[in-house]
């Protein structure tokens, strides 16, 4: 569904997932302001990686950056290889704080597989 300005309306196709309505675009892309910087892709929650299957769906859907929200690890980067970026916490830290070398070991094992 749209809204009369042309604001997509989102669905849930399951308990607390969204996908976007069907409906083809009344409206260009390259006429329309995005609404957020980016979308945020998340597991259920800390340290759980997003479900690879509806994050393609997301990427598939939607033209703007995306990030993975939580989850990413170097065993997981190439799951999520199609996203622009990731919010990254408990993966990269040792004893509380942030390990540069855990943070370097993640971005590299991310960027090997395509992430940006």
């Amino acid at each position: 569904m749209r809204r009369e300005d042309g604001a997509r309306i989102w669905r849930p196709l399951a308990r607390r997932t969204w996908a976007p309505d069907p409906e083809p675009s009344s409206r260009r892309k390259d006429k329309c302001e995005p609404a957020a910087d980016a979308i945020i892709v998340s597991g259920r929650e800390t340290r759980a990686e997003p479900d690879a299957a509806r994050f393609a769906l997301v990427r598939e859907a939607v033209d703007a950056p995306l990030l993975v929200g939580s989850g990413l690890t170097e065993a997981n980067a190439a799951s999520f290889a199609a996203a622009d970026g990731a919010i990254a916490g408990t993966s990269v830290k040792r004893d509380g704080r942030v390990d540069a070398a855990r943070v370097a070991r993640l971005a590299a094992a991310f960027r090997s597989c395509g992430g940006r």
